[in-house]
């Protein structure tokens, strides 16, 4: 699946979509799989989009990548994939929704939207998207910044629930490049970077706790043999014939036969 970036996220009608396609260079494109210049035309099909007053059945364009085989949508970034809302309603209402002001009046603009939709926009957004919001620190209800950090993070259009792969392209000025910019400051960059530092730290410890009991004559203050070595030997507590000088803290003899291959503890 391919999404186009476009300006406008309150239009979306087939004479705008057919523009915006027909300017694209399938050769600039790259698929999902990373080749460029593979995408070939391959038919359409019919798609159908709750507009205010209306339902469009509009006619969309499919890609077929020469190099992985595969064929991919290409949608408007006024989209949301595998829904017939907009993305502009979703943001209007979850916004409505964290701010506690009501849906009657955006309800009674949208003819085709019931009470049954609203529920499920919410129930997705709380389920799958608000922790994402939070813990990154997304901008909302920013769309254009919205749309750019959910693509660089978790490869998906915001309020896509299925994990289809999705990547994004930029539109502007009849050309189309990659969009390969990240939308989020520094500060942030260094942020994330930080968390997955952390993370990674934590489950090294939590694994080195659960082996360091049943490695073979170690203790669970030094992580490996050499440590032991390198601990002793600094302090002078090793002796002339190989064997530990403070005896009272149960170091047993450190040249062990060359059939004992784990240290004996006394």
């Amino acid at each position: 699946m391919i999404t186009v970036y476009t300006g406008n996220y309150n239009l979306i009608s087939q004479d705008f979509y057919n523009k915006t396609i027909d300017s694209l260079d399938l050769n600039l494109i790259s698929c999902t799989c990373g080749h460029s210049g593979c995408l070939i035309r391959y038919g359409s099909y019919k798609r159908n989009v709750q507009l205010t007053d209306r339902v469009l059945s509009l006619s969309v364009v499919r890609v077929y990548c020469k190099a992985c085989g595969h064929t991919h949508a290409l949608l408007l970034s006024s989209m949301i994939p595998y829904s017939l809302i907009p993305l502009i309603l979703h943001v209007r209402l979850i916004h409505a929704y964290e701010h506690e002001i009501g849906f009657r009046n955006i309800l009674a603009e949208q003819y085709l939207v019931d009470e049954n939709n609203l529920k499920s926009i919410i129930r997705n957004y709380r389920l799958h998207w608000k922790q994402r919001l939070l813990s990154m620190r997304l901008p909302f209800p920013d769309i254009p910044s919205l749309v750019s950090a959910c693509f660089s993070l978790f490869s998906r259009q915001f309020m896509q629930i299925k994990s289809t792969s999705n990547k994004l392209f930029s539109c502007q000025h009849n050309l189309t490049r990659q969009v390969l910019f990240y939308p989020l400051s520094l500060r942030k960059r260094r942020y994330i970077k930080l968390m997955k530092q952390e993370k990674q730290q934590e489950v090294a410890l939590m694994r080195y706790g659960a082996i360091a009991p049943i490695i073979a004559g170690l203790d669970e203050r030094y992580p490996s043999k050499t440590a032991f070595f390198a601990e002793i030997s600094a302090k002078g507590l090793m002796g002339p014939d190989g064997t530990a000088a403070d005896t009272k803290q149960g170091y047993a003899p450190l040249r062990t036969p060359p059939y004992q291959r784990s240290l004996v503890w006394g």
